[in-house]
């Protein structure tokens, strides 16, 4: 895993593949609707309410699979759909910067 980079993720969950897929064809046709889909769609209730942004995080704040489908992504970029303990994920890559390092002492 890689500290040097930090993430901004924006994600849409859902329960079942079928439903996963069926958002990516609606994204296919019309990438600008992520954050309403995201709204209307998404089971995680508090990144739903704001268009599915997850905010910034490390590689390692995320599940195992989600984490290696989104630093695999390009800044502005969309996953396939991703399969983690929590369900399926469609995940957008905001952009990334430098790791922030907090000095502990």
């Amino acid at each position: 895993m890689s500290d040097e980079l930090e993430y901004h993720a924006l994600h849409i969950a859902v329960e079942s593949e079928s439903e996963g897929r069926a958002i990516l064809d609606e994204l296919a046709r019309d990438p600008g609707r992520f954050g309403e889909i995201a709204r209307k769609r998404s089971k995680d209730p508090l990144s739903a309410a704001n268009g599915g942004d997850l905010g910034w995080g490390r590689e390692d704040d995320y599940a195992e699979a989600f984490a290696e489908a989104l630093v695999k992504l390009r800044p502005g970029g969309l996953s396939d759909l991703v399969a983690s303990q929590y369900g399926f994920h469609i995940i957008k890559l905001a952009g990334t910067r430098p790791a922030r390092f907090v000095d502990e002492d």
